[in-house]
């Protein structure tokens, strides 16, 4: 494997040292965009290697608000 990112200034970076810089400093966030994935957030916040879990009010067409991230229906899920 060769890695010709800027991140391993274009093979210039062993690439061993280069993966474990990555995987030390990058962050890994999701979106909590729907009413199902906040049913399954404590399983979402489990897997491991995520670092940040982010609401996404203004996606939520499931509850028919879409782009009213201030709607008081999504509040009581964003409590959970």
């Amino acid at each position: 494997m060769y890695s010709s990112s800027r991140a391993s200034e274009y093979g210039g970076v062993p690439l061993l040292r280069h993966l474990e810089e990555s995987n030390r400093e990058i962050l890994l966030s999701v979106m909590i965009e729907d009413v199902e994935a906040v049913d399954q957030i404590d399983s979402i916040v489990a897997v491991e290697g995520v670092d940040m879990v982010a609401i996404g009010p203004s996606d939520w067409t499931a509850l028919g608000v879409a782009g009213q991230p201030n709607h008081p229906s999504w509040w009581p899920l964003s409590r959970r």
